[in-house]
């Protein structure tokens, strides 16, 4: 999990914490914690990286997430 929370940077990780943390088990959310606390991300930050996010104004042809606007997107071809 540490190795997948070190690609991101603040922006994605702020969404990753608001909006995906608690998909997860509860060892896995405090480790996830534990890392936001290492990374001085707490909720008001958190919030904070979320309003200001300027990867929204980017204008580039990259393949981006729609809600975080990272290019770090995963396809999984669920069957």
């Amino acid at each position: 999990m540490k190795n997948f929370l070190n690609e991101l940077d603040d922006y994605e990780l702020a969404y990753f914490a608001k909006f995906k943390l608690l998909t997860y088990m509860e060892n896995t959310q405090s480790e996830i914690k534990e890392y936001l606390v290492e990374r001085n991300l707490n909720e008001s930050k958190i919030d904070q990286l979320i309003l200001e996010n300027p990867k929204s104004k980017l204008n580039d042809e990259r393949e981006r997430c729609p809600r975080c606007y990272s290019d770090k997107i995963r396809k999984n071809k669920v069957e």
